[in-house]
């Protein structure tokens, strides 16, 4: 390398060009933009993307509040079992009418679950739930079965819920479910039955427009399912007073 070195320097310049790599030009490159049509294609494959990934994640979302309200559900059930296992076996009244006046949620709020979101579902977030409401009189997103809950004879003095040990088959009796009344002053409540000739069975009836035409329905046994209201209202899971009581 030495050697080389030397040699270059006693080289005359003209000769010593001969011995240089000559660098190589660097020409201008000319960037050409997007032509309208291009653009236009281009719009047109991005938007028909979005339409057909957009029902997949409303989908999606729907399905993780639906869960969200499944584990709610969940929780509820528990605070039930909770209640009836210090209340003898017995239901909560649907609604106190004797003072202090509140529904099951403000019983199951006040000594056992003490969240009010678990009362409230993600799909319907305008039914907020306020405890210990004089008579409940506001509409939520969860009503307990009417007569689990005493039915008529909630403003008889001295009456209770149904006893756990009465229900003849609590796999198939409902026990709670997404309601879908707009009363204000009955709106803790639900019914599994259609009795369009009566308006009391408008209070409550299950809310299958929540998530993609389901609504999530708990039963006795803590058996937690979808069902349309179709379904959760027809004679399979009807059981009047007569027929789902144990003798």
């Amino acid at each position: 390398m030495k050697l080389r070195r030397s040699i270059l320097t006693n080289l005359h310049p003209a000769q010593m060009q001969r011995h240089v790599k000559p660098r190589l030009a660097i020409s201008p490159q000319v960037f050409r933009g997007f032509t309208l049509i291009e653009l236009l294609v281009v719009i047109a494959i991005i938007s028909l993307l979005v339409s057909i990934l957009m029902p997949s994640l409303n989908k999606a979302k729907d399905l993780a509040r639906q869960v969200t309200c499944s584990a709610n559900i969940k929780n509820i059930n528990l605070g039930f079992n909770l209640y009836i296992n210090d209340w003898e076996g017995y239901f909560p009244l649907v609604r106190e009418t004797t003072a202090p006046t509140g529904t099951w949620a403000d019983k199951l709020y006040n000594d056992y679950i003490k969240d009010v979101n678990v009362f409230m579902c993600p799909s319907v977030p305008e039914r907020t739930f306020t405890p210990n409401v004089s008579q409940g009189a506001r509409p939520m997103a969860y009503g307990m079965e009417w007569w689990l809950g005493g039915g008529a004879n909630i403003t008889t003095s001295g009456w209770k819920g149904r006893r756990l040990i009465d229900i003849a088959n609590p796999s198939m009796t409902v026990l709670l479910g997404e309601n879908n009344n707009s009363s204000t002053y009955h709106g803790y409540g639900l019914h599994n039955y259609l009795w369009p000739d009566n308006i009391i069975y408008q209070w409550g009836w299950p809310d299958d427009e929540r998530h993609s035409g389901v609504s999530n329905i708990l039963f006795v046994d803590g058996r937690i399912a979808p069902y349309t209201r179709e379904e959760v209202c027809g004679d399979f899971f009807w059981y009047t007073q007569t027929n789902w009581m144990n003798s």
